[in-house]
């Protein structure tokens, strides 16, 4: 064993690091609703009811069929 500190570590050299800076910052985006001509939807979804609009849905009249006319 001899008495000499290792060898402090050597920075990354420059070509380790120029891979990383050549990948784009910019990324494939979904399409969405907010953008474009699309509207989102106002009707609540199952996802966006609480529980208590829940039940009060399930105890409601259940519809069945095409709207020709949502305003």
């Amino acid at each position: 064993m001899s008495s000499e500190p290792p060898p402090p570590p050597q920075p990354p050299t420059q070509q380790a690091s120029v891979g990383l800076l050549d990948t784009p910052r910019t990324r494939e985006r979904s399409p969405s609703p907010l953008r474009g001509n699309v509207v989102p939807s106002p009707l609540p979804t199952r996802r966006t009811r609480t529980f208590s609009a829940t039940v009060r849905a399930s105890q409601g009249p259940v519809y069945k069929g095409v709207c020709k006319c949502f305003c």
